[in-house]
């Protein structure tokens, strides 16, 4: 599947740090005043699908229930009057995360915008009002929280956003579950650069062909590069952007085909971790979608927004 998305992509964790400098962060987050907002292993990043092991080739159509946490978003009010999508990934009963740049040329009324938490089949999916049923829950926005820093005309830095809900999600519900969020030790610790990872999402399936957006939720595989795979990809097909910032970004990609796409923006980039406390297996979010090239099947790689990054950012700007 080639994975859609707006062309910027998002930025992955920073494992850069110095240790000093990790061990301030580490401690930022551990005794911040909101880190009980989110959910602990005990309730995120698992699944009810019997297709939780992500036998993933490419472009396959996604187990129904894999990714209990992913969020369809239909956002009206662009400067060209058309209606825009793109993924996002709930984190706690209130909160979403996408990317800041899903929300460009939209004019700050998003009465009109719709999202559909837990998500499926765009088409067929059956509602769940009150969400004590199987089902898609539709939400609305009450708020918008684009990064103060987020630059959209530069180098699509610091492209992250919360999305407020207008209300509770009904986390009982057996289709609506949150994502982790890499904020404890196993995933605090845990090295993505040179595995591979997960990207889900409604976006094209050819790039360039705007009628190739998929009705059902798309899953796909892709590496996870090093810093200097990465820029050596980049100066290989001279791309005229600078060298990605691995402290607030993840590169990923490389593989002819295998891609995201327009749609796919704001979507998560995930892996799944054993917790050898528990032998319980969560699954994390590292990343958001933010860029890539137009050409969504070529070689060029891919560009998520790092979480683990903004961890911070996220923690002081969500509330009960």
């Amino acid at each position: 599947m080639v994975l859609t998305w707006k062309i910027p992509l998002l930025l992955l964790v920073t494992l850069a740090f110095s240790s000093t400098a990790q061990q301030k962060f580490s401690s930022n987050v551990a005794n911040h005043r909101n880190l009980k907002l989110l959910p602990t292993t005990k309730t995120c990043g698992f699944s009810g699908s019997s297709d939780n092991k992500w036998r993933v080739t490419g472009g396959t159509t996604a187990g129904q229930g894999t990714f209990p946490w992913m969020v369809s978003l239909t956002l009206q009010g662009s400067a060209e009057g058309e209606a825009s999508g793109c993924g996002g990934s709930l984190i706690n009963a209130r909160y979403v995360l996408t990317a800041a740049h899903c929300f460009d040329g939209i004019q700050g009324d998003y009465s009109h915008c719709e999202l559909g938490v837990g998500a499926y089949n765009e088409r067929t999916d059956e509602v769940s009002e009150n969400g004590d049923t199987a089902g898609v829950q539709k939400m609305t926005i009450e708020r918008v929280i684009r990064h103060p820093n987020y630059n959209s005309a530069g180098h699509d830095d610091n492209d992250i956003a919360l999305i407020r809900l207008s209300k509770e999600v009904n986390l009982e519900s057996p289709s609506v579950r949150p994502i982790c969020l890499p904020y404890d030790d196993t995933a605090g610790k845990h090295q993505i650069e040179g595995r591979r990872g997960v990207v889900a999402g409604w976006g094209l399936t050819k790039g360039g062909n705007k009628h190739s957006g998929s009705a059902v939720l798309k899953q796909l595989s892709i590496p996870i590069l090093t810093q200097k795979k990465c820029n050596e990809a980049f100066t290989f097909f001279n791309y005229d952007k600078p060298h990605v910032d691995y402290k607030s970004q993840v590169c990923t990609g490389g593989e002819r085909g295998r891609n995201f796409c327009d749609g796919d923006s704001g979507g998560p980039l995930m892996d799944t971790l054993l917790d050898r406390k528990t032998g319980s297996s969560r699954t994390y979010q590292f990343g958001v979608v933010s860029y890539g090239t137009q050409n969504c099947e070529g070689e060029m790689p891919g560009v998520f927004t790092r979480v683990s990054y903004f961890l911070p950012w996220i923690l002081d700007n969500i509330k009960p």
